[in-house]
């Protein structure tokens, strides 16, 4: 990860959404391994990087951002941070239904899961 660090700080344009890819999947990992104190920053980092890529190409960039942030949730429930998954899980919900007109796309599962997710949360 340190290596995507930088890369992706020397060379963003080249290498900036393979290390949000890294942040995502390492975040996941210790979630995955109950760590959810280590993955909080790790997925924030990653959320923060692809919301900022799908502000500036969201047909490239919408559905990574998406399925950050609803991992984000994830880890925010682990926590028992329920008012912060519920607000990370409801952003997800507003990202998958954005790319619901994109045919090329097939989000409606995730949709889905996004929307039970949120349901769970109330």
């Amino acid at each position: 990860m340190l290596l995507h660090r930088a890369l992706a700080e020397g060379h963003p344009d080249a290498y900036l959404v393979e290390f949000a890819r890294s942040l995502n999947t390492h975040g996941v990992t210790l979630a995955s391994l109950d760590r959810f104190d280590e993955a909080l920053p790790v997925i924030i980092e990653a959320v923060d990087i692809r919301r900022s890529l799908a502000e500036r190409n969201p047909t490239a960039f919408m559905l990574d951002f998406a399925t950050s942030i609803s991992n984000q949730s994830g880890i925010h429930n682990g926590l028992r941070q329920h008012d912060q998954a519920l607000t990370s899980i409801a952003e997800a919900v507003l990202a998958y239904r954005h790319l619901l007109h994109d045919r090329t796309l097939n989000v409606n599962h995730k949709l889905g899961f996004a929307l039970r997710k949120q349901a769970k949360q109330h």
